[in-house]
């Protein structure tokens, strides 16, 4: 299995964190990421263009921005301590950061060698945030 696909083995973290927490719109909105993130890279792994890929596709984004929102809307609710609720954000901005930097690299084909590494590093930052917040 390519390692872009396995990389989303790390989507189960938010997800045990959120149900713990029991924060159950982000645990929704998680199972979505899982769901779909898997789908479309496997996807695209096996099957390139397929409507199925590319409706996976489309749903990944689509989870991915509401879940960027989600998130931000979480740390700015949140009740506790500013410098944690700094240090959070700025670790949640590197993530996007890191996104757009490996999703503009793909034209040269660094895509495939960052995207598993964002994979694990966005899913371990959302658990974070929602373990510490």
């Amino acid at each position: 299995m390519p390692l872009i696909v396995t990389s989303n083995i790390f989507l189960l973290f938010p997800i045990f964190v959120s149900f713990f927490k029991e924060e159950w719109v982000f645990f929704g909105i998680a199972i979505g990421m899982f769901v779909s993130s898997v789908g479309f890279h496997y996807g695209y792994e096996f099957y390139k263009r397929s409507s199925m890929t590319q409706s996976f596709r489309m749903l990944d984004w689509l989870l991915a921005m509401l879940g960027t929102l989600y998130v931000f809307y979480f740390i700015i609710n949140s009740p506790e301590d500013i410098n944690l609720k700094i240090f959070l954000s700025s670790l949640f901005m590197m993530t996007i950061v890191f996104f757009w930097y490996s999703y503009v690299l793909q034209n040269f084909k660094g895509y495939r060698r960052l995207h598993p590494w964002f994979h694990m590093f966005a899913q371990i930052t959302l658990g974070l945030i929602v373990l510490f917040l």
